[in-house]
């Protein structure tokens, strides 16, 4: 008599959500096997991304540094002694002495 009470005491297992035990099991194996292959495919992704090579460029120097500018100031340059004060089409003729001038190489 008192095994009998203590079995109506222990119910019987009832798994969440309305699912059957069947599929509360097979839940639980799947879930056992994908959280340790989620987890050895985050490690493998971690060595891949840190095993890569990152080729090693030289430094490359920013372009005003390699490049030359010239900076033309129109209204003393162009103009002409006790003269107008210069204009851009007053430049225009004086371009090849520039050119011949002023050349990378006396950089």
């Amino acid at each position: 008599m008192g095994s009998s009470i203590l079995k109506e005491q222990i119910a019987r297992f009832q798994p969440p959500k309305g699912l059957s035990m069947k599929m509360f099991i097979i839940l639980i194996i799947l879930t056992i096997v994908l959280i340790p292959l989620i987890i050895i495919g985050i490690i493998i992704g971690i060595i891949y991304i840190y095993k890569t090579n990152i080729p090693n460029l030289p430094y490359a120097l920013p372009w005003w540094r390699r490049s030359l500018i010239y900076q033309i100031n129109i209204e003393t340059w162009a103009n002409d002694v006790q003269g107008p004060i210069g204009r851009l089409q007053d430049i225009i003729p004086r371009i090849d002495y520039l050119v011949n001038q002023v050349s990378y190489e006396n950089f």
